[in-house]
This record gives C-alpha cells, structure tokens and sequence, in this order.
C-alpha cells in the first residue's frame, strides 16, 4: 500500500464547490464586518465600496521604498543533536 494515497469521500467537483462556498462566506463576512465598521464612522456606501475596492486593487502592488543591507548573513547553518546524530537547520 502506497503512503501517497489518498482517499475522498466525495468527489473532487464536491470537495471544489465547497471550497469556493467556503471562500464567498468568509469574504461576505469581510466586507460585511468592514462596511459596518466604516459606516459606523460616517462613510456613505459609495465610499466604502471603493475603499474596499483601492484596497484589493493596491494589494497587488508592490512599491519598494528603500533597500537594506545586512551587516550580518541571513542564513546561517544551525546544527541541533538529537540522539546524537547533528541536524542542519537553515536558518
């Protein structure tokens, strides 16, 4: 018996709907929470609708304000023992 199986107990088109069903849910929760939250401030709905709008449409960009550098490596080898025998970590 292979260690790689795996068995549903529906079919993967069921398993698919909940999974989108499951995504409409929280998200209606999201932007029902919002709209309650900035209305309670004193937004009109316009408004709210494109906050939350600008707001998924800025998440997908990405402005980078400065470069750092390290003075330090960022990965580092980490051994740990564990019965004796060293394990590497990255770290």
């Amino acid at each position: 018996m292979s260690r790689k199986t795996t068995y549903f107990l529906h079919s993967l088109l069921f398993f698919a709907v909940l999974v989108v069903l499951l995504g409409a849910a929280v998200a209606l929760i999201f932007f029902g929470a919002a709209s309650i939250a900035f209305s309670d401030v004193g937004f009109t709905s316009l408004t709210i609708m494109l906050l939350l709008i600008c707001t998924l449409v800025g998440s997908f960009i990405n402005i980078p304000l400065l470069k750092l550098r390290a003075t330090i490596p960022m990965i580092r080898d980490e051994y740990v023992t564990w019965y004796s025998l060293p394990i590497e970590f990255p770290g």
